[in-house]
């Protein structure tokens, strides 16, 4: 199945077009990164955590995580039944998966030490309206306390104005929209392909939520670490009191 035409991609939003893509074409296939390109990433995770893989497709991620010692829970959720189908077909019997939307995932609060989203937030995004900010909401809830939630995306980081690119405040907002802890902290790692390389290539956000000290009222702070001396101070009425975030930036190797 031919991507959607031009002027056409809120496409990628939709529930029925990738239910109609996935029955013409239910291959494996894996959207922007493989599992050997996060390894580095993932390895550093203890071996027993829950992951959830958000708008899994036909994905073998999981399968790979599970052959490379990942013993805990792992679970690959999509909209496209045709897609969950075909993954459960081809991955080991202990792997679940299931039909359902990621803006309101069928788990309870905490299931999850890692949510996985390969490509799923930019789809929504084509939409351009909240569809991705639900999402990114509702993995900031599955996430247990010390757990990630990692996005990789097309959007390329400004590493010199972070505290005012637009993608990243869509996320920051939709994930401290959903927080029942207003002490609840953000760390994100942003990891970059080695820029050596000519082409671009998806990016690694990786949030991890943490317990932080109560900030003082009606303050949040926003600094990305790319700049010791650089700090960009943002307010909140709603969540001024939840937002605490620095930026550390890595490289992967493709």
């Amino acid at each position: 199945m031919l991507p959607p035409a031009a002027g056409k991609e809120s496409d990628y939003a939709k529930a029925q077009y990738w239910q109609e893509r996935y029955n013409q074409d239910a291959g494996r296939f894996e959207w922007f990164l493989n599992y050997e390109n996060l390894r580095p990433i993932v390895n550093k995770w203890r071996r027993d955590i829950a992951v959830l893989d958000v708008g899994c497709g036909t994905s073998t991620l999981l399968a790979e995580m599970r052959s490379d010692g990942f013993r805990g829970r792992l679970v690959g959720l999509d909209v496209s039944s045709a897609a969950i189908d075909a993954a459960r077909k081809q991955a080991p019997k202990d792997i679940e998966f299931v039909t359902g939307d990621g803006r309101n995932a069928p788990f309870p609060d905490s299931s999850f030490d890692v949510i996985i989203d390969k490509g799923t937030i930019d789809a929504l995004l084509c939409a351009k309206n909240d569809a991705s900010t639900h999402l990114a909401s509702d993995a900031a809830r599955l996430v247990k306390l010390g757990g990630r939630y990692l996005i990789c995306s097309h959007h390329q980081p400004d590493l010199e104005e972070l505290h005012s690119d637009p993608w990243l405040s869509i996320i920051l907002e939709a994930v401290l929209s959903n927080h029942h802890d207003r002490y609840t902290a953000w760390h994100l790692d942003i990891h970059l392909l080695a820029q050596n390389q000519d082409e671009a290539h998806p990016t690694v956000y990786l949030f991890t939520k943490k317990r932080s000290r109560p900030p003082r009222k009606h303050s949040s702070s926003y600094s990305s670490g790319h700049d010791d001396n650089e700090e960009g101070r943002t307010s909140s009425p709603t969540h001024a009191m939840s937002m605490s975030m620095s930026v550390e930036v890595h490289e992967y190797s493709s």
